[in-house]
């Protein structure tokens, strides 16, 4: 029996977040700090959930020194999709047009505000986490839906779109491409696609 030359260690977890914890989780995160350090082993957090808030809570965690650094923070969707080639591009966001932007800093988070002559069109909010600047960009075109991208960096993450009736679109991309696409309706779930 031959030994592979690279061993992927892989721990899931629902979610992380500061009310996550015990001293159960803690252990896991002892041993796979531990496992970092074995000649040839890749160790990998699989986050059941996509999203901006769980990139800044694994953020959060390596800032605070409970992670090793050589651990990497997938989501699930982004560990199915591997480095094969993903189906659908990020093509489906479309920004409105505006010709004005007026921008208001407060202590910790910035507002823009973008206008198409006098009509306000799109307003982020920006910030600094520990993953990298956050913005949520909400589009405010569409009186029938509240649509929100969010990026970290320059990098959409998610776009979220509530209807009035209870109806919410989510889609997670990654390095550009679209993961899936979740419709729940009043908190349940009632489709999923995959583009892996």
């Amino acid at each position: 029996m031959t030994v592979s030359e690279r061993t992927q260690i892989v721990s899931i977890v629902p979610r992380l977040g500061a009310n996550v914890g015990g001293g159960k989780i803690n252990a896991v995160f002892k041993r796979m700090n531990l496992l970092c350090d074995r000649a040839g082993s890749e160790v990998v957090l699989l986050n059941l959930q996509h999203s901006v808030n769980q990139k800044i809570a694994f953020a959060d965690l390596l800032d605070q020194g409970v992670f090793d650094p050589r651990i990497q923070h997938r989501s699930f969707y982004e560990f199915c999709a591997g480095s094969e080639q993903l189906t659908k591009p990020n093509a489906n966001v479309d920004l409105p047009h505006w010709d004005q932007q007026v921008a208001k800093s407060g202590a910790q988070k910035q507002r823009v505000s973008y206008f198409d002559g006098d009509t306000p069109v799109m307003r982020d909010i920006i910030e600094q986490t520990a993953a990298g600047q956050l913005t949520i960009r909400q589009v405010l075109t569409s009186p029938a839906e509240d649509v929100r991208l969010k990026y970290l960096g320059n990098t959409l993450v998610e776009r979220v779109r509530r209807y009035g009736d209870g109806m919410v679109e989510k889609t997670f991309f990654d390095q550009g491409h679209a993961l899936c696409d979740l419709t729940y309706e009043h908190k349940v779930l009632r489709h999923a696609k995959s583009y892996v």
